[in-house]
Formats: C-alpha cells, structure tokens, sequence
C-alpha cells in the first residue's frame, strides 16, 4: 500500500508539475508526511 501511494503521488508530480510546482510540491509533502505516518503506525 505505501509502494502504491508513493508511486501515485509520483506519477500526480510528474504529470501536473509543468502546471503548478508549487502546489505539486506540497501534495506530495503532505502524502509523504501521511505515509510515515501511517507505516509508524502499522509498526506499532
């Protein structure tokens, strides 16, 4: 599940960086944050 996330926050960068670095950037920040979040918690 955190391979997939990570892959389609990826391919979400890739695709709309040219429109808005800006808020792409920070999309994928926040799904990466949510991520360790999420795989602390699994651990746990």
């Amino acid at each position: 599940m955190h391979t997939h996330v990570m892959q389609h926050a990826h391919t979400y960068a890739v695709r709309h960086a040219d429109r808005n670095t800006v808020h792409t950037v920070f999309f994928v920040w926040i799904i990466f944050c949510m991520s360790v979040f999420f795989d602390s918690c699994v651990n746990e």
